[in-house]
């Protein structure tokens, strides 16, 4: 798992791994030396309270560095100043170290989440559509923070502290060997029990945190959402519960993971004395005063260093665990869009002038089909639409009317067949004349902000026009309700536009399809919330943007297409016809039976 996640970052950021590692042996060997002399400042002080020469290897110190001379008090005092000095600047460099790593990691983690989040875009919807919002959320949030911090900024750190361990062990073989057994020994047996212990239940429990977490949101996103049918039908208590149920259930696996370091702690503390008492009575046991003190003083400055090591080496494993489960959605999107080609991002086109571009389509042969199980959605389907055409696609539900207009805009790549705008791929013509091309779906969904940025979505701020969009507010009839606004266009709109009737979101939602001046238009049952007035003064503004723009409708009220260029049948996947409205009534008697209804 942790080479899995290393392997998420650029070549040149893994490169940098193995040189924070070697310093981070460097810094060991510091430790190494702040112990030893802590060592010698034992044995010179029970030589000098006994009146005793100081040993060989003591006085083979001494001479080193220059002190053979000097009297015991500045002996014992420059050594163990200097122990102090070098043990803290240890632990301030280490402790700069890993800030930088930190820091340099959550910056990949940033950059590693927009380019997840470009690459999501640049997909798909049947990919986006598989997991819910909050999943993907999630996953491009949350379960990023986890691989970059959470497992590799802990892999180095675990690393870089069995480092410390090693050559602390090394340096205590060439002190004393039984004192490096045990030592070594009793904080395996405790960090190796730990783990044992914690390693499963960290990695659940991190699985339940990010599951009820996604779990918890969308729950909260789907009462609020759902609020008035709540209200109507007073179950409102019922989510009331769940949330809390779910916060509980939140709130006590929380707690237990944040209790997994206090055991460890505390474990790792048993052990200390455990040890001290062990070191000391064997020590005292089998050596006389001066060797035993300068060992035990060697163990206990050893492990002031060892403990918090073993501790967070421990205490690292389990989190690297826990991350495992909260970064599992991360892993399978990345897995899932790793051939993924980005689209290419540009300036958006703020003169909307489409040199070059136009706005007919050949759709040759096109089925296309969501997955083996559920058959064809799209059988061998043709069309042929002239530039300023005024086309309707018109069937019953289901037929596929939709997932053709995905199809055709290039949302969708259609399983057999191919579809031309201006002479080429979709894609290719959305990316050659950005804003040429504008869609309007069924559910017109607004942002929080105002009406001019809802408008305006996806434009810079020095770009925008404020007489283009009073152009596009009068087409779509809102100029008279935006009249009655204290702040115009630059009144707010609440989350999902709720302070905003249907009918006023879809005509905001037709004013922003229009504010690019698009040479081709594409609206999906747009007119679904407009009153009969308001539809038909919209029906009457299409056909004035007849001949500057192709526009292509799916339409669910036939008074509103009756006299349109073209009008194709579609049902279960095919198109049984095409014509104008009389043709297609002689032609398709279901479609004539939904004239007829309607007195058409």
């Amino acid at each position: 798992m942790v080479f899995r996640a290393i392997r998420v970052l650029p070549e040149t950021d893994r490169r940098k791994i193995p040189l924070v590692l070697l310093a981070g042996v460097l810094l060991s060997f510091l430790d190494l030396l702040g112990v030893a002399i802590i060592g010698v400042v034992a044995a010179l002080s029970i030589s000098g309270i006994k009146s005793d020469i100081p040993g060989n290897k003591v006085n083979a110190v001494l001479e080193f560095i220059h002190l053979e001379g000097s009297s015991l008090q500045s002996q014992v005092a420059i050594l163990g100043i200097s122990a102090a000095l070098i043990l803290i600047s240890k632990t301030l460099i280490s402790s700069a170290l890993v800030r930088k790593t930190t820091y340099f990691l959550s910056r990949r983690g940033a950059q590693i989440s927009s380019e997840l989040t470009h690459k999501l875009l640049s997909t798909n919807p049947q990919l986006i559509n598989s997991r819910s919002p909050q999943e993907n959320l999630y996953s491009l949030t949350n379960g990023v923070i986890a691989i970059a911090i959470g497992i590799i900024a802990t892999s180095i750190a675990v690393v870089a502290d069995i480092v410390l361990l090693v050559v602390l062990f090394c340096g205590l073989l060439a002190f004393d060997f039984k004192m490096a057994i045990l030592t070594i020994s009793l904080f395996s047996i405790a960090a190796i029990a730990l783990y044992k212990y914690m390693q499963n239940r960290a990695k659940i429990f991190g699985q339940m945190t990010a599951d009820i977490s996604v779990e918890s949101a969308e729950t909260i996103l789907e009462s609020i959402y759902s609020f008035r049918e709540l209200f109507v039908r007073d179950q409102r208590s019922y989510y009331i519960n769940r949330i809390s149920d779910q916060r509980r259930k939140y709130a006590e696996v929380s707690a237990a993971l944040a209790n997994m370091p206090n055991f460890s702690k505390y474990a790792i503390e048993i052990t200390l004395v455990v040890g001290a008492v062990l070191m000391s009575a064997m020590q005292f046991w089998t050596r006389d005063a001066v060797q035993a003190a300068a060992v035990l003083s060697v163990f206990l400055a050893a492990s002031t260093r060892i403990a918090p090591a073993v501790l967070r080496i421990q205490q690292g494993a389990l989190q690297i665990r826990s991350q495992e489960g909260a970064a599992s959605g991360t892993f399978l999107l990345l897995t899932e869009l790793a051939q993924v080609k980005p689209v290419p991002t540009i300036r958006v086109n703020s003169n909307f002038q489409y040199t070059g571009f136009s706005p007919q389509i050949q759709v040759r042969n096109v089925s296309f089909n969501y997955s083996a199980s559920t058959g064809q959605s799209l059988k061998n389907v043709s069309l042929d639409i002239k530039e300023g055409a005024l086309v309707a696609i018109v069937g019953p539900s289901g037929a596929g009317k939709s997932t053709l207009v995905d199809v055709i805009l290039g949302i969708q790549e259609p399983s057999e067949g191919l579809v031309e705008i201006s002479g080429v791929r979709p894609q290719d013509a959305i990316t050659n004349w950005p804003g040429a091309i504008s869609y309007l779906p069924q559910e017109v969904v607004l942002f929080r902000g105002t009406i001019e940025s809802n408008i305006t979505l996806g434009y810079e701020n020095e770009s925008v026009s404020t007489e283009r969009i009073l152009n596009t507010l009068k087409i779509a009839q809102l100029e008279s309700m935006i009249e009655t606004l204290p702040q115009g266009i630059y009144s707010e709109v609440h989350d999902r536009g709720e302070n905003f009737s249907g009918g006023q979101k879809q005509r905001i939602g037709i004013a922003r399809a229009l504010y690019s001046n698009p040479k081709l238009i594409v609206l999906d049952e747009s007119t679904s919330a407009l009153d009969n007035d308001t539809e038909s003064a919209f029906t009457l503004a299409l056909k004035v943007l007849k001949g500057t723009a192709t526009i292509i409708v799916i339409a669910h009220k036939l008074s509103s297409i009756v006299d349109y260029d073209c009008i194709y049948y579609l049902e279960n996947g095919e198109i049984k016809g095409s014509g104008t409205f009389n043709e297609l009534k002689q032609a398709i008697p279901n479609f004539a039976i939904q004239a007829e209804r309607v007195n058409l």
